[in-house]
């Protein structure tokens, strides 16, 4: 009887150290920069772009300005075959500049820009899926 709540045992343990194996692995994406000169967009993760085997994609906001000058965003991104978009908007809404404030090293930028080349849209988030930057 010992022996047969001892292998018991061992499988629960098993069986249990599994489970928890894959519940903690968690989905993984990899958002690589897409772009669509048409619909005037472009989308991709920042740590996406930077661990490509390509040599040729990023994707990236900056945000200029200074005390007493007006600020002004520029995107940018280039996709695995070296088509690239670039968009600016100078006074541009306070929902943009937080954008960009709030991107991060494993954050995804998606971006769309008028005929003009301006800026109309700028979107920020994290995602638990992305494989962190370097890894």
């Amino acid at each position: 009887m010992n022996a047969q709540r001892h292998a018991m045992a061992m499988v629960f343990t098993a069986a249990t150290l599994a489970f928890a194996g894959s519940a903690m692995a968690g989905l993984r994406a990899n958002k690589t920069v897409q772009l669509s000169l048409t619909a005037r967009s472009a989308f991709g993760s920042l740590a996406s772009a930077y661990n490509s085997s390509d040599t040729k994609s990023w994707v990236v906001c900056s945000l200029q300005g200074g005390p007493g000058s007006t600020q002004a965003i520029e995107c940018s991104a280039r996709d695995a075959s070296g088509t690239s978009a670039m968009c600016h908007i100078s006074s541009p809404p306070q929902s943009m500049v937080q954008a960009v404030l709030n991107l991060s090293d494993n954050g995804v930028l998606s971006f769309q820009w008028d005929e003009r080349g301006e800026c109309t849209m700028v979107m920020t988030y994290k995602d638990s899926t992305i494989r962190p930057r370097g890894l």
